[in-house]
């Protein structure tokens, strides 16, 4: 074989390589787009570490952070930012990344870069004002949370965190109204339509309170429990006392503490009374 040959051919193979590292990478994104992390992961993992571009590794954490492997996706999101790309869908992701590992000033300049190539980027607000909350500044993040809400009305969980700040400052009313938003714009938003029960029956409606946590029963959730202990409040705010005790007892079966504080000091201590938990409303 000759040497223009043998070049030709090396050439040939090397775009072969190439094509191929394309393919696995469209493959990558389409099974990204229909929410199929791990096959994603594992079709940019078929692609040679030498043919990693700053794209693919940009991907490749999304995935990563999709399955909670955020030390892992954070790395990724440094490798992409090492290999020049520089746009507004890195920083947001890794800001949020960051923003989840609980890293909240360097997410805070991440996201704020973000919103340096598109200031209409509602969810950069929304992560900003996620940023704020963890960082006990309610006002602040409520300021964000108004801009990403004027940029996206039917943005549900940007209602559901500016409510969860208004409940935190005392403003039952507004966060109420939020909470409300939430299910407006998504139905089913279940934590939403809790916290709207616990609002309600903070505000005196425990009959109201009482048909939500009732409706909330009937679905699938995974805070069951905290269902049952605030359902439980409602039944001894209403005298029900047998009915309280039943919930906080089936509560404490399933391992809430605070639940069985309140069994043991409502129904089985003569003379006690049960402590009302302070909410925790964020969730990310």
């Amino acid at each position: 074989m000759s040497k223009t040959s043998l070049q030709l051919t090396l050439a040939l193979l090397l775009t072969m390589v190439r094509l191929s590292a394309q393919q696995y990478l469209a493959a990558a994104e389409a099974q990204y787009g229909k929410g199929h992390y791990e096959a994603a992961e594992e079709s940019l993992r078929r692609i040679d570490q030498d043919d990693w571009t700053a794209e693919v590794y940009l991907l490749h954490g999304n995935c990563l952070h999709k399955m909670d492997r955020l030390v892992e996706a954070l790395n990724d999101y440094d490798r992409a930012k090492i290999l020049g790309l520089n746009d507004e869908t890195l920083y947001l992701s890794r800001g949020i990344c960051k923003t989840s590992l609980g890293y909240l000033e360097s997410a805070r300049t991440d996201l704020a870069m973000a919103l340096s190539f598109n200031r209409a980027n509602a969810l950069a607000y929304y992560w900003l004002a996620v940023v704020e909350y963890l960082s006990l500044d309610n006002r602040a993040s409520i300021r964000y949370l108004d801009e990403a809400i004027y940029l996206n009305p039917s943005f549900a969980e940007a209602y559901y965190m500016r409510g969860a700040n208004y409940a935190e400052m005392g403003k039952a009313y507004f966060a109420l109204d939020d909470m409300r938003s939430a299910l407006r714009e998504m139905p089913e938003h279940h934590r939403a339509r809790f916290q709207s029960a616990v609002l309600t029956m903070d505000l005196g409606g425990c009959e109201k309170a009482l048909e939500i946590f009732d409706q909330l029963m009937l679905l699938e959730t995974d805070f069951t429990s905290e269902i049952l202990y605030y359902r439980g409040w409602c039944y001894y705010l209403m005298n029900d006392n047998t009915s309280a005790c039943n919930d906080w007892m089936e509560a404490a079966r399933m391992g809430d503490a605070y639940a069985e504080e309140s069994h043991l000091k409502g129904c089985v201590s003569e003379g006690g009374k049960p402590r009302l938990k302070r909410m925790s409303y964020g969730r990310f």
